[in-house]
């Protein structure tokens, strides 16, 4: 078994890593041989290097009679590759302390490595077989079906699961996003390996990719590592699956009439694409009015004046074909028809009378104050390296993104809430036995 020393090294390094001047993560742009191109932060501080990765097309590049097939592709890649078996696979993984993993999301397929630097070779020779060969045996294929459909089958039962699987449908009906990610039971059944082969085969390549690494690693030793797992898939992708564009359906008032303790609130709107000129501004305007805070004003009026909902709150969802803004609740069934009066309320009146200085500040100071909590550790950062990139946000994002905030006043504010809290294009979910609502 490996040291426990690394263990705690690792675990250690992965609590204390917190960069107050991000100024000082100074990124690299660095380019293999093969032509893979990744960013880099390159950190000496601790033996231990984090990759992570994404390949676009997701869940939403699924066939609709074979929901799922992403993610169970992400449950089977580290079980079993090359002449591993799964039992192999996975005992020199945690024999040599390596952490790897992979997660599919509407328009992604990612993953993450994670390794002390002694035990690299081995780590990247592991990654390499996942994303190349791995072998589908079909114990781990009968395995990780079961274990869908049973998570299936409870999340049916969970009010927030259900809640979000609908209003995914009713906003985008007859679109890949309107689908379930972890298939249905049917859709499990029809997925076979050679269509997770042929996944792989056709959505891993050198063109659909992005790389970013953080850890005690050089550019010249990042661009041989980059060479070693990707320099093999093909350079161009052979997936012909094609998502359209679409905006999330105003649908007025549902009612999904089940037993739950409580109602389960979700609104939703139009959002912002993350492209757009105005993003930083309306993530500016979203944090005001239900960003998570305590100051915001959802969780003003709805939990603390009110008492009516623990915790309530707002966020913008940029995709890759629609942009959304998602607002949720959790309320007695009693309280439905007035925390939905209230969140109504203070909608029209942010759009009539905006903000002012005083939130503007609030709202800027949090913003700018939470963004190095995200760089908590070394899997962190590397995430976040994937994540400028996939959004175009340039080398130099982390160090000039609390300026672009900070620049944001009161009148930008006030234009772009004119602009998307419009009430009459918000939506209503309720899930549960509301009373005074009709289904």
């Amino acid at each position: 078994m490996i040291n426990k020393v690394f263990i705690f090294l690792i675990f250690l390094s992965n609590l204390l890593f917190i960069s107050k001047d991000i100024q000082a993560l100074k990124i690299t742009e660095v380019n293999s041989v093969s032509g893979v191109k990744a960013y880099l932060f390159e950190d000496k501080k601790n033996p231990i290097v984090s990759v992570s990765f994404q390949f676009s097309g997701g869940a939403s590049s699924d066939p609709i009679d074979k929901m799922g097939l992403s993610k169970m592709a992400s449950l089977l890649l580290d079980e079993g590759a090359g002449n591993f078996s799964s039992f192999d696979f996975q005992s020199r993984l945690e024999n040599n302390g390596i952490r790897l993993n992979f997660n599919s999301t509407l328009d992604s397929f990612s993953g993450n490595l994670t390794t002390i630097t002694e035990n690299i070779d081995e780590a990247i020779k592991l990654l390499s077989l996942a994303i190349t060969s791995p072998r589908f045996d079909k114990e781990p294929i009968l395995r990780v079906k079961k274990q869908i459909e049973t998570s299936i089958i409870v999340e049916e039962e969970s009010p927030r699961y259900f809640a979000n699987k609908k209003i995914y449908e009713l906003i985008y009906p007859d679109h890949p996003y309107g689908r379930s990610r972890n298939g249905t039971l049917e859709t499990l059944e029809n997925i076979s390996k050679v269509d997770l082969t042929n996944y792989v085969k056709t959505r891993f390549s050198k063109d659909n990719l992005i790389v970013g690494v953080s850890g005690n690693i050089s550019p010249e030793q990042l661009s041989s590592l980059l060479d070693k797992v990707f320099g093999n898939l093909p350079n161009n992708t052979l997936s012909n699956s094609v998502v359209s564009t679409i905006s999330p359906k105003y649908f007025g008032t549902v009612v999904e009439s089940k037993k739950f303790p409580q109602s389960v609130i979700i609104a939703s709107s139009p959002g912002v694409s993350r492209d757009d000129k105005d993003w930083y501004v309306a993530l500016v305007a979203n944090h005001i009015l239900g960003g998570g805070s305590f100051t915001a004003r959802l969780m003003q009026e709805i939990r603390e004046k009110k008492g009516l909902a623990y915790s309530v709150g707002s966020s913008l969802v940029p995709y890759k074909y629609s942009n959304l803004l998602y607002t949720s609740l959790g309320t007695k069934n009693e309280s439905v028809a007035e925390s939905i009066k209230i969140l109504r309320q203070e909608w029209e009146k942010f759009q009539k009378e905006g903000t002012s200085d005083e939130e503007l500040k609030l709202a800027k100071d949090y913003i700018t104050g939470s963004w190095p909590l995200r760089f908590t550790s070394s899997q962190s950062i590397a995430s976040i390296l994937v994540s400028v990139q996939y959004n175009n946000l340039g080398i130099n994002y982390l160090s000039d993104r609390n300026e672009i905030i900070n620049s944001i006043n009161v009148q930008q504010v006030n234009d772009i809430v004119k602009k998307i809290f419009d009430v009459k294009k918000l939506s209503f979910l309720i899930v549960g036995m509301p009373v005074g609502i009709s289904p």
